[in-house]
């Protein structure tokens, strides 16, 4: 990957190759013109279920073999689901249509895909537990969740790094978002760089945080600011990132509101 992960895909020639994992759970498969009709909605797979590739990345062409009876398609193997030794079938990815399908494989060691496995699991515990506690969640510069919380802005800048979107602004941006009883805190994912940014966090007109992260690498953290007594009793806040005077804010990543644990 061009982040230098280790995932990797399987190319013969100009085409890539994909293997379909399933055909269960396709809801929004087709979309059509309601509102989110784009977005398929079906059950999302836990990333600890992904079958990983065992191997020295140099090691990874000499595991595709071709299917003698089928033309362009081929088995990979020394892959893992859990502690299963599975094959999956090649094919390629512009034939495959109406099914669930991997084009990217996790890619370990033997020593260290036991590693591997349990940080995935980890992270996937994690997930699941900050989903629990989320009221409300927008992913700062993607289209339909910035509409959906009723985007504004001025002279703000939306981009992305690797795959993750972010914005940023020398003025300001600001979003409507849902709060409950139970709501304390907004979390604020960032990514900090070694530019000097300034970012201030105001809630329905008052300032509640500075932001004056900084770090030598681009390193993504994550912010937790306590909600004001103002608050209590709302539906909703009004959350706007300002830049400090004279600075660009930080890239914002991700804003949620979160009961407690």
């Amino acid at each position: 990957m061009p982040d230098k992960s280790n995932y990797y895909s399987i190319l013969y020639g100009p085409l890539v190759l994909g293997a379909r994992t399933g055909q269960e759970d396709l809801l929004g498969l087709r979309a059509d013109d309601s509102r989110m009709g784009h977005i398929a909605s079906g059950k999302q797979i836990p990333l600890r279920d992904l079958p990983i590739l065992q191997a020295e990345p140099n090691n990874i062409p000499a595991l595709v073999k071709p299917i003698a009876s089928k033309p362009l398609h081929f088995t990979l193997s020394n892959l893992y689901l859990g502690k299963k030794d599975i094959q999956m079938e090649l094919e390629p990815f512009f034939g495959i249509h109406d099914s669930r399908y991997m084009i990217y494989w996790p890619q370990a060691t033997q020593k260290e895909l036991l590693a591997l496995q349990d940080k995935m699991r980890r992270d996937e515990v994690e997930s699941l537990a900050l989903a629990a506690k989320t009221v409300d969640k927008v992913v700062a510069g993607e289209q339909q969740p910035e509409s959906d919380h009723f985007f504004r802005e001025q002279n703000s800048n939306a981009g992305a790094f690797g795959d993750t979107r972010w914005r940023d602004t020398k003025g300001w941006f600001s979003y409507v978002m849902k709060i409950t009883p139970e709501t304390q805190l907004v979390a604020i994912k960032l990514l900090a760089d070694n530019s000097s940014r300034v970012t201030e966090v105001m809630i329905d007109g008052k300032t509640i945080s500075i932001l004056e992260d900084k770090d030598e690498r681009s390193t993504m953290k994550t912010i937790h600011i306590q909600l004001p007594m103002e608050s209590a009793g709302k539906t909703k806040i009004e959350l706007k990132i300002k830049a400090g005077a004279g600075f660009t804010s930080h890239k914002i990543l991700e804003i949620r509101t979160l009961r407690p644990d």
